[in-house]
Parts: C-alpha cells; structure tokens; sequence
C-alpha cells in the first residue's frame, strides 16, 4: 500500500453504508477509496494506491545489536510503569513488550505475542499495536516535551505499508522518528518494521505520519 491519505475521524458511525471503490491504476495496482454513506451524505475515510506482485528479497536487519541494545534497556515492568506517568488516554495495556531501549531516534521493542491470529490496524495483533503506540508515545517523551496528558495519537497519512509475512509470535518492533512532533500539534514522521527473531522482516511502514490530539479522540 502506498500514499495513504487518512480521515481525521475514522470512527464509522452505526447503521451506516460503507463502501470500498477500487480503481484499475496499472498492470499491477489499484486506486482504493473508503467512504460511507448516512443520510444521504457522503464521507471518505481513506485514500490510497496498493500494489500487487511477486514477494520482494527483503533483508535481514542486525539481530545482534537489537540484543545489545535492549540488554541495558527497560524491563516490562518498568516501561509500563513509565508510559503510565505519560498521560495516554484510553489506552489498553499490551501483554506484548517484554523489553525496550533507544539510541537517538530509534527505539528498539521486544515483544511476545500469545494469539497471533488475531488482527488489529495494519496487520498487526491488538497488544502488538498497543505496543507501537506505547513505544512512539515513550520516544517521543525522551526527545521532547509532550502535550498536557491526556492525550492520544491521531494518523493523518503513510507513505507506504508492505507486508511481507505474518507476524511471528515474538520478536522485534523497531521504531524511528524522523521528525519529532511539537507542542503545536504538527505531526510527527515515524518508519516501523516488525521482524521475527532471526531479523526477517515481517511488516514495514514508512512515512507513519501521527499528531496529538486530545485524549479519547485518538486513532491508530
């Protein structure tokens, strides 16, 4: 997936008509468009272009200093005792970290997962997107100030999702914040990859764009 523009508000209202339009775009892609219809009134709620092919070469990320890493990271315990003196609002503790540390603007996560079947946003299982949207909220917090808590994460574009393969039940999540966000609410930049244990890259985003909003009016 590819230049994904996003709603501001992507809570679909009940009893509602939701549609998805596909638009041939080239041999190998399509235009996508999701909106739906209340009352005669019509809402788009994302915008975007997915590509189709052959599975990519992808190439795996160093393992061992993701080991070094978190060997003099925060344990469990400690990071959710951390992210809790934030000010997330309606957030939903992960069973997913077991580990996490940070150099610059990358913040390298351990997790283990009990059930991964189950879906979330882009992919991923629910702990392990809660486990995302704790990490960028605790990087962010080692780089600059936050908003008055509480406060949550609202997505206004991605450059590009692929998916590669299924999330392996434990592993890592890497994040990296290009552009830090500001007081004034602009949004800040972040690239992701979850890879398993042996570095194969599983999901990667690019160009997550994500702002603070209020909390309770947060989406991921």
């Amino acid at each position: 997936f590819e230049a994904i523009a996003l709603d501001d508000d992507l809570h679909i209202e009940p009893g509602c008509a939701l549609q998805i339009a596909l638009l041939p775009d080239s041999d190998d892609a399509l235009r996508f468009e999701i909106h739906s219809i209340q009352g005669g009134e019509e809402r788009v709620h994302a915008q975007g272009r997915a590509c189709f092919g052959d599975a990519e070469a992808t190439t795996q990320v160093d393992v061992e200093r993701f080991a070094s890493q978190l060997a003099g990271g925060l344990a469990a315990e400690a990071f959710q005792a951390r992210i809790a003196t934030l000010g997330l609002g309606d957030r939903v503790e992960p069973a997913a970290t077991r580990r996490i540390a940070r150099t610059a603007r990358e913040a390298v996560l351990e997790y283990a997962v009990a059930d991964t079947m189950a879906t979330g946003g882009w992919g991923l299982s629910p702990d392990l997107l809660a486990s995302l949207i704790d990490g960028t909220a605790w990087l962010s917090a080692e780089l600059g100030p936050l908003p008055t808590p509480p406060f949550g994460w609202q997505v206004h574009a991605i450059d590009a999702v692929r998916f590669h393969a299924s999330c392996a039940p434990q592993g890592y999540l890497v994040l990296r914040c290009a552009d830090p966000a500001s007081i004034d609410g602009s949004p800040s930049r972040w690239d992701a990859i979850v890879c398993d244990l042996q570095g194969h890259p599983a999901i990667e985003i690019q160009g997550l764009r994500l702002a603070h909003v209020p909390g309770g009016q947060g989406v991921v």
